[in-house]
């Protein structure tokens, strides 16, 4: 209508001012409901996110442990991080499955009045256009699906390798592990670049497709009439602008094609998940029965179509019954425990259990949380209950010891407690709980003799311990405390051998005779007599001094104490992201790169306006080579695609390098953090880092950059042809590019402020999930699967709330970007009505300029979306770079060589050592003094929390020394390059850390020893005979976190690693707790055998351990007590492992 207006000058003025002012109308209107569509979408994406997310969190919960192999914690955090998304993306694209075909339809209609059959031609280029997306679309599902696999692989390894990262660094193995993830992520880089060539190609097909249309139909117009069908200003540019509108659907219908693929995939992954197995319900049955469980002819496995690893089970369990379960390792203790938990696959038989159940795990699972909140577990407080759990349990010196009392927070994982204090507070919550039936898994293997026999009196014993009115089934390797106990299960190769009383059993002379006679010569070797005399000497030495009274005082004063946080909140920065970031990415991706990118944009910008000039001039003139002329105007849309093509695989090339180098670098900063960072710091935090930020680093943030420097030029292009054709337009225009700056910059301003805080709110749904996934056991055992679901729901909508604010925000800034884009429109058709007479200026031209402005709207919202979108991801990278800048550990090192036989000895020298664990907490130990021969043998004891472990961190440099020093061979360890220093000893951690992959992987990761020595290490373990009929052998798969083995399994493979690393000096922490007695025994044989001339250092709980050792050094409160042989010791009544000899009954 306005071409029409400026081609007759009869029409009067006032037509042309209501056209504008209609152009203006209608643009409003269509902004409006345009934008309120969209905030409808956006609420459904919010809807999709929040209902799956929580749906995964709560199928995560009950899964079976068959159906976790398939869905470990890496692949379910994928689901929620990969798949999710997609889902979403469907449902913010769901009404343009329907709109963006309907908006084609209608543009080819008004196409076809005006140009007639012409317009099938175009018609047909875009079906071509479509197919040829879809094929597309088909290739690069393939890609993605190969891709998203990739990245559940990298993140399950980045989880296990950050869960277990204290042993990775004693072993020295984070070099190596950091390169089996970027071996990982090298697959990845190499799909995602094919991915994006795809996309490239994907991307030409949509560039050229509508003008490849247009000029095709322009063609084939003058081509069927050439003395008729002229193009006038009035039609070419209509038709043009109808095909600029077809543009964006056409692509996205190819789009919508491969994303609805993509989809399927996601679905069928997602439903495969919500039909994985679950683990049967815990039924609490009618409580008037007799007994509290009964199994009847059970059978139980943990994968379906493998053999039972339970079998012939029957028994009942009166209410009010003490039970233990015993038998050598791998029998099947714990696994009878979760089968009456219902975590294990029942194949057959009968279970009921008649009550409510406490849970105590043999490896203590701790939430991230304060120690009360650990032990109070969701269930309301009582003071009384608490402070008598707290008594109970031994923990009242503890939270004295702890900076802020029960209010501490105690880290992920209990990272600041030592195990002793992780299992009592798992006791503590069982107890608090108030449950009917109470399981135990070896509660008492982690603690010293002392607070062993604090526990049992006060908690266990049916005489005097506060669960003498409860069911209790008891699993354990110390048999000092069978006969005390009204039923004994003896388990043999997954079945129950015996059970009976202790009396009993003992008659029987069968399998607990056995392990008996075996328990007793291993005492009787060490037994000393009883001095005459000292019997009642030791009495106050039991408790270990602990108040039996309430402290009142003590939990007042710690109520306003802020010392309790352990975990660092996430920073979230103000003000704007540092420019410096933009100078390290060009260098990353390198000046050639860029400026030839820079130089393909300008080119296609060009192109496009002089192709459009040219298409103006065209319809104007009335000559005979219209067709030469429109091969021309076809050939520069096309040359206008090649360059966008090209400019997009120059870019491709530079971001994968800048995505591999700024990876690397973080990943390798983080793995040679020191532990105190690890202390402060969820791994749920590091996986988004290395997850969800990463990905917008170096995916998004790269496409964003490009997306800004096109729309940017573009934008340039655009408003220059505005001003060059109609010049009055200059000063309106200007007013407007000052206000669109000024929403540009308060939008911006917000919008990456919101960024930052989703980004940090995002972390603590990944935290959760890991911690839940873990705990799932526990969870369920507790029945509080309800409240964890509940948890994670207000965790999530957190998360949403900002998401929700950072959307909106886009949707306030899109309103007034388009608005500024109506006021263009409308001032420069007003301008072209105004000066209608006052300048020459063609109807082609005007058309041109009216276009131009017409798109202007898109162009400004899609540059300033773009750019605030780059200034938030910019967030990702500052987040990033904040970790990149942590002290790794070992900067004070003087890296001194050394020789490769180094030690060759074996002898430590250790000098008034003081550590802490870190900058501003008390010395754990203080003033340590100690020398160790070469050879020696030595034993390490205390109660729980002393500082044993502490101790052998300080010799591998995990903590760092505060005051004194340790000399290996004469040399100060401190001046050692830790891998020197690490590789060159070997431990047997306390916490035994599997990880996914084969069992030879585990033993000898990177391959360094033959079959033969790892076999002969087997048998040394005591693995070999369990390892040989295991399916696969060496090449039995271990699940992740070696759930598919016992944990004594676990600590013997790691025993294993040790044998066959074989150094000078040797470190043993509590290598023999969850083992029996009688493997223990072989254990301590190989250990004489094999480590004769080594140095070898036993933690221990279990004094049997240790007796055999040159000398002894016994800690308390991280000082030394004494330090003298076994036999010297105990020939000291006052002394401190005298008293700890006679709890354990090493003196008769």
């Amino acid at each position: 209508m306005l071409i029409q207006f400026m081609e007759n000058p009869d029409e009067p003025t006032w037509k042309g001012y209501i056209i504008a002012f209609l152009m203006f109308i209608t643009s409003n209107i269509a902004t409006i409901f345009v934008h309120q569509s969209w905030d409808v979408v956006y609420r459904l994406q919010i809807n999709v996110r929040s209902c799956l997310t929580n749906a995964i969190y709560s199928k995560a919960l009950k899964l079976s442990n068959e159906a976790r192999k398939e869905f470990g914690c890496g692949e379910i955090m994928n689901l929620v991080n990969g798949d999710v998304p997609k889902v979403e993306g469907i449902a913010l694209n769901s009404m343009k499955f329907w709109a963006e075909p309907m908006q084609i339809i209608v543009s080819i209609y008004i196409i076809w009045n005006l140009l007639g059959i012409s317009a099938f031609s175009g018609l047909l280029v875009l079906l071509a256009s479509i197919q040829m997306n879809k094929f597309i679309s088909e290739h690069s599902r393939k890609v993605t699906s190969e891709l998203v696999k990739n990245q559940g692989e990298q993140t399950r390894m980045e989880s296990e390798v950050l869960n277990g990262i204290k042993v990775l660094k004693m072993y020295s193995w984070e070099k190596s592990m950091e390169n089996m993830i970027l071996n990982i992520r090298e697959k990845g880089l190499a799909l995602f670049k094919k991915k994006e060539f795809v996309y490239c190609c994907s991307y030409f097909f949509w560039d050229a497709s509508s003008l490849l249309a247009s000029a095709v139909t322009f063609t084939t117009f003058v081509f069927l009439d050439p003395e008729n069908n002229k193009l006038t200003p009035e039609l070419s540019f209509v038709i043009l602008s109808l095909f600029a509108i077809i543009r964006i659907p056409v692509v996205r219908v190819g789009y919508m094609y491969g994303q609805a693929i993509e989809f399927s995939v996601v679905n069928n992954r997602l439903k495969t998940f919500f039909a994985a197995e679950e683990v049967d319900p815990i039924e609490e049955n009618c409580k008037e029965k007799d007994f509290a469980i009964s199994i009847k002819n059970g059978e139980f496995s943990w994968i379906s179509d493998e053999s039972p690893t339970l079998r012939d089970i029957t028994f009942n369990i009166n209410r009010g019954q003490l039970v233990a379960i015993v038998g050598t390792v791998g029998s099947g203790k714990s696994s009878l425990l979760h089968a009456i938990l219902r975590d294990m696959k029942r194949k057959s038989g009968v279970v009921e259990v008649n009550g409510s159940i406490a849970y105590v795990p043999q490896q203590s699972w701790i939430q991230n949380l304060s120690l009360k909140d650990n032990i109070l577990f969701g269930d309301p407080m009582n003071s009384n209950n608490y402070e008598k759990a707290i008594r109970n349990c031994a923990l009242v010196e503890d939270l004295k010891s702890l900076p802020a009392g029960d209010r501490t927070e105690i880290g992920e994982k209990g990272i600041n407690l030592s195990g002793g204090q992780k299992q009592r507070v798992s006791l503590a919550r069982a107890v608090y709980h108030n449950a009917d039936i109470v399981l135990m898994d070896d509660p008492l293997s982690a603690v010293d003799s002392h607070v062993g026999k604090h526990i049992w009196n006060n908690v266990i014993s049916s005489e005097t311990g506060c669960l003498s009115s409860k069911t209790r089934i008891l699993v354990t390797h110390g048999l000092t405390y069978l006969k005390y106990c009204d039923q004994v299960i003896v388990l043999n190769n997954g079945s129950i051998s015996e059970m009976g009383t202790y009396q009993e059993l003992l008659e029987n002379d069968g399998t607990f005779s056995k392990i008996l006679d075996e328990y007793l010569v291993d005492e009787n070797d060490e037994v000393i007599g009883e001095a005459s005399g000292t019997s009642d000497r030791v009495d106050k030495n039991l408790e270990l001094n602990m108040s039996q009274k309430r402290d009142e005082e003590f939990y007042e004063n710690r109520e306003n104490d802020e010392s309790y946080h352990l975990i660092e909140k996430e920073t979230i920065e103000s003000g704007s992201v540092n420019s410096s970031f933009y100078l390290d990415f060009l260098q990353s991706i390198g000046f050639f790169t860029f400026t030839t990118f820079l130089i393909a944009c300008v080119a296609r910008s060009s192109v496009e306006v002089w192709a459009n000039k040219y298409l103006a001039e065209m319809s104007e003139e009335d000559e005979t080579d219209t067709k030469i002329k429109l091969l021309g105007y076809t050939s520069l849309c096309f040359g206008k695609s090649i360059a966008m093509a090209v400019a997009g695989i120059i870019w491709i090339q530079g971001t994968v390098e800048f995505g591999r180098v700024l990876y690397a670098m973080l990943l390798g900063n983080i793995l040679r953090s020191p532990m105190s960072f690890f202390d402060v710091t969820p791994i749920g935090r590091l996986l988004n880092l290395l997850g969800k930020d990463m990905e917008s680093a170096e995916r998004l943030l790269p496409s964003e950059i490009q997306e800004v420097i096109k729309q940017s030029i573009v934008l340039i292009s655009k408003v220059s042809v505005i001003i060059w054709t109609v010049p009055s337009s200059g000063f309106l225009i200007g007013v407007l590019t000052i206000g669109y700056f000024y929403v540009m910059r308060y939008f911006i301003s917000t919008s990456r402020q919101l960024k930052r805080l989703e980004s940090a709110l995002r972390s603590p749904i990944i935290s959760n999930f890991q911690e839940s996934i873990q705990g799932a056991s526990s969870i369920r055992a507790f029945n509080s699967v309800n409240r964890f679901i509940l948890q994670s729901q207000k965790i999530v909508d957190d998360h949403l709330r900002a998401y929700f604010l950072m959307v909106t925000a886009n949707r306030w800034l899109a309103v007034r970007l388009e608005s500024i884009g109506n006021l263009i429109v409308l001032f420069t058709a007003g301008a072209a009505v105004y000066f209608r007479d006052s300048y020459e200026m063609s109807s082609g031209i005007v058309a041109l300029s009216v276009t131009y402005a017409l798109s202007v709207t898109h162009s400004l919202q899609w540059n300033v979306r773009a750019m605030g979108e780059l200034e938030s991801l910019t967030v990702s990278i500052e987040r990033i770079k904040n970790y990149m800048n942590i002290r790794n550990e070992g900067m004070q090192s003087k890296n001194l060589s050394i020789s490769e036989s180094w030690p060759e000895k074996g002898e430590i020298q250790i000098k008034n050592l003081s550590i802490r664990y870190r900058q501003g907490l008390d010395l754990v130990l203080h003033g340590v003094s100690a020398h160790i021969k070469s050879g020696e043998k030595i034993g390490i004891v205390g109660r729980t929390g002393a500082g044993k472990s502490s101790l052998t961190l300080a010799l591998f440099r995990i903590v760092e020394a505060d005051e004194g020093s340790i000399e290996v061979d004469g040399i100060d360890i401190s001046v050692l390059n830790l891998d020197d220093l690490r590789s060159r000893l070997t431990i047997v951690p306390q916490d035994p850390v599997c990880f996914s992959g084969s069992l030879r992987m585990n033993l000898d990761p990177f391959s360094t020893f033959s079959n033969a020595q790892i076999w002969e290490a087997l048998r040394n373990a005591h693995l070999a005979h369990f390892v040989e009929i295991l399916p696969g052998g060496l090449d039995f798969p271990i699940s992740e976190g070696g759930e598919n083995v016992s944990v004594g399994q676990r600590q013997l493979m790691c025993l294993a690693r040790a044998l066959l690393r074989k150094t000078k000096i040797l470190v043993l922490d509590e290598a023999a707790a969850a083992v029996d007695v009688g493997t223990d025994s072989l254990i301590q044989r190989t250990i004489q055998e094999q480590f004769k001339d080594c140095t070898v250092i036993t933690i221990a709980h279990r004094l049997n351990t240790i007796m055999s050792c040159d000398r002894i050094l016994v800690l308390d409160k991280g000082r030394v007590i004494e330090f003298d042989s076994p036999r010297n010791l105990l020939l000291n009544p006052q002394g401190m492992f005298y008293s700890m000899a006679k709890d354990d009954n090493i003196i008769q």
